[in-house]
Formats: structure tokens, C-alpha cells, sequence
């Protein structure tokens, strides 16, 4: 149960981040907002793997983190990196 209220808190914390910074980035445009949050999506994936397992030493196959059946919604923290910016553009339009 714990996972999955960080997970949640998490997916809060990249929101209001995404929020905050949103007057500095300028993304004034719905593209803009996707190719950011692929961006970061991509920066997200590419420290977390490597650092899992060269730094920390886990195997490939102990990804579990990823197993959404087995409780592990880590995999929402990587949509809200995705689509943060673009959730916060349209909050701040409406």
C-alpha cells in the first residue's frame, strides 16, 4: 500500500513541477508540450535503467517495479513525466 501512495505522491510531485515551470519553458503550444514531455520521458528512462543496473547492480529481470498486475504502478510516474506539461497547459488555459 505504501507504493502505491508514493507512486501517487510522485505523480503529484511531476505535476506540480510540470505546473511551476511551465511560465519559464514557454510551451505555449500542445506540440511543444508532447515534445517536452517526451523529453523527459526519455531523460527519466535513460537515468533510471542504467543507473538500476550498472550502478545498483539489479538484473533485467528484476523489473518489477513495471508488473502493474502485481500491484507495481510505477509505470504511472512515467505516463505523468509523459503528459505532465501538457495536463498543466490545459489546466492553466481553462
Amino acid at each position: 500500500m505504501g507504493h502505491i501512495a508514493s507512486t501517487l505522491l510522485l505523480c503529484a510531485f511531476v505535476f506540480a513541477v510540470a505546473w511551476l515551470l511551465m511560465p519559464w519553458i514557454a510551451a505555449c503550444h500542445l506540440a511543444d508540450a508532447w515534445k517536452l514531455g517526451v523529453l523527459w520521458l526519455a531523460l527519466t528512462l535513460g537515468f533510471e535503467f542504467p543507473v538500476g543496473q550498472y550502478i545498483v547492480r539489479n538484473s533485467w529481470g528484476t523489473l518489477t517495479d513495471y508488473n502493474v498486475p502485481q500491484g507495481r504502478i510505477w509505470v504511472f510516474v512515467l505516463i505523468m513525466t509523459l503528459i505532465a506539461l501538457r495536463l498543466a497547459l490545459a489546466a492553466a488555459r481553462i
